[in-house]
């Protein structure tokens, strides 16, 4: 993370003392919490202001504790500069089901919308769902609205952007993620 100036009061100590632990919960499911806790140092790239990530390999590779990291270095830059932004860490088959869940309830763009403006969204398991017509709309209208806006998505995904495109017979997709970061393909490591 970039060198920034706390807002009087806010320190790291107390960011890892009494924050850390308390955001994690509310923000990532138990597995990964404990995986987090045994690679509590875990390297991340950098990610440029505005940039995405789209971060592929076989499984088992880490690609989803480098995200939840991502994550987490989100939500201690906002508790140091004492800035209240909302970010999200979804699986892909989780946010598409919730948004069916809302059919004939709500609006299902309600549920969609948090995700669009959201400031920084983690997209988990990105490309496991069985593509269909509704579900390449739904992820057309997330990425794109984002793109267009400029706000960050970090992906991890078991295939590469090669693969997503023959996947959805289609480039549109694969385009914008391309132009809004950095691919990164991961090497296997246990963990």
């Amino acid at each position: 993370m970039k060198e920034i100036t706390p807002h009087p009061g806010r320190t790291v100590e107390k960011w890892n003392n009494r924050n850390y632990d308390s955001i994690i919960k509310k923000s990532l499911p138990p597995r990964i919490i404990k995986d987090l806790k045994n690679f509590r140092d875990i390297k991340c790239p950098e990610m440029m202001e505005g940039q995405s990530l789209y971060i592929y390999g076989a499984n088992r590779t880490g690609k989803t504790l480098v995200a939840a990291s991502l994550l987490m270095e989100q939500f201690k830059k906002n508790y140091l500069l004492a800035e209240t932004y909302n970010s999200y860490f979804v699986k892909m088959p989780d946010l598409l089901e919730e948004i069916k869940q809302s059919f004939g309830r709500y609006n299902e763009a309600d549920v969609l919308e948090r995700y669009i403006n959201c400031e920084l969204l983690v997209l988990d398991d990105f490309a496991i769902t069985k593509p269909t017509d509704w579900t390449y709309q739904t992820l057309y209208r997330l990425i794109d609205t984002r793109y267009e806006n400029i706000k960050p998505i970090v992906f991890t995904a078991n295939i590469s952007l090669d693969e997503l495109e023959t996947l959805y017979g289609d480039t549109r997709l694969t385009s914008r993620i391309k132009r809004m970061g950095n691919i990164i393909h991961k090497k296997p490591f246990i963990v």
